[in-house]
């Protein structure tokens, strides 16, 4: 492993919150390290994407203004829209 592999895991490790911490703390392979990460929230934007959808799905306007309930619409999107990765050629 060189010196770049060294800085991209000084880089992770300074920027990873303290419970993620304990997963790569010895760890000596900044692409493992990398995969693992991505592979963690790849499955945790799946849960969030799955829950999103469901509440797009059952948003009713109910009492709420066509104002307010847009926006809520739009937000939900949103967030959605920022789960999913786009596409590529």
């Amino acid at each position: 492993m060189g010196t770049c592999n060294t800085i991209v895991l000084s880089w992770i490790m300074n920027v990873v919150s303290k419970d993620l911490m304990t997963g790569i703390a010895y760890a000596s392979d900044s692409r493992r390290v990398w995969e693992s990460l991505k592979e963690k929230f790849d499955k945790e934007n799946s849960v969030r994407s799955f829950h999103l959808h469901k509440e797009i799905a059952f948003l009713a306007q109910g009492s709420l203004s066509v104002s307010v309930y847009f926006s809520k619409l739009s937000d939900l999107w949103d967030e959605f829209d920022s789960l999913i990765p786009p596409p590529t050629c």
